[in-house]
């Protein structure tokens, strides 16, 4: 491009057209073409793809099994790949992990390890460290949550409505597909039974299990979107629990807004 040239002068070569904009308007011109595009312009868009996963429950699932599931994020070409795994245990051998992590994570932590990271939290005792054999039987709010199973006077207590949206959840896992679990319907349900939960337990020794829940869903939003700030311009496939995918989601929009465009799932046509 030839150069903007800028002058006093009526009977100059310059580009005519150049004449024909107020010279006030001139300088910024001249600005603008100096620096270019503007940061966060659409080279900076990140698009994003997030899968529920429903672990265990993807073996033989008849829409989404676990075949579909690998295919789905091989498909999407992602530059990397989130899983729930914790990023201390990234790059560790399956043998060291397999005890920890559901198997899907795993598999994709394996097939994707030259762009893998993770974003998952278990606790502050252990950030940074190797997780104990014994830590899930030791730890307070595993063992809470086995002592409220049996606390009779608690259950009594239970609302009724937690049992029948747990049910709902039952029967969507049960006919889901990748593209059902991400319209909003599972998601929905998460956020009534957390509501109810908090209700139930506030003011008892249980109420740790809401606290630890509500900490670990802020952990693993501010891992994905710390990951996010770094990689502008990629593409990137977070697989995690059909749980968290509400929360993560919400706090991606509210720290990203449009400069991380949400990528649908196809749905699937019979």
């Amino acid at each position: 491009m030839a150069p903007l040239v800028f002058c006093a002068q009526g009977d100059c070569k310059c580009d005519p057209i150049m004449h024909s904009w107020p010279k006030s308007v001139l300088p910024f011109l001249f600005l603008i073409f100096l620096l270019g595009p503007a940061e966060g312009s659409r080279t900076d868009e990140v698009e994003l793809l997030v899968v529920s996963s429903l672990h265990s429950a993807h073996e033989g699932h008849a829409g989404f099994d676990y075949d579909d599931l690998y295919a789905l994020v091989r498909d999407f070409a992602p530059d990397y790949v989130g899983v729930e795994i914790r990023p201390e245990d990234i790059g560790k051998s399956r043998n060291e992990i397999s005890w920890i992590y559901p198997r899907e994570m795993i598999e994709l932590a394996q097939a994707y390890q030259d762009r893998v990271f993770g974003f998952d939290w278990l606790g502050h005792e252990i950030t940074g460290e190797a997780i104990p054999r014994n830590y899930f039987k030791e730890l307070r709010v595993k063992m809470l949550s086995a002592h409220l199973a049996d606390d009779e006077t608690m259950q009594a207590r239970k609302p009724q409505q937690i049992v029948q949206l747990e049910q709902e959840q039952a029967e969507i896992v049960a006919a889901a597909t990748a593209s059902s679990l991400a319209d909003g319907r599972y998601g929905e349900l998460c956020r009534q039974i957390d509501a109810l939960e908090q209700r139930w337990l506030m003011g008892s020794k249980y109420e740790e299990i809401i606290a630890f829940n509500r900490v670990r869903d802020e952990e693993i939003a501010g891992n994905i979107t710390r990951f996010i700030e770094r990689h502008k311009g990629s593409r990137i496939v977070l697989v995690m629990g059909a749980d968290h995918r509400t929360f993560a989601v919400e706090a991606i929009r509210q720290r990203f807004g449009e400069s991380v465009r949400l990528v649908d799932i196809p749905g699937n046509e019979d």
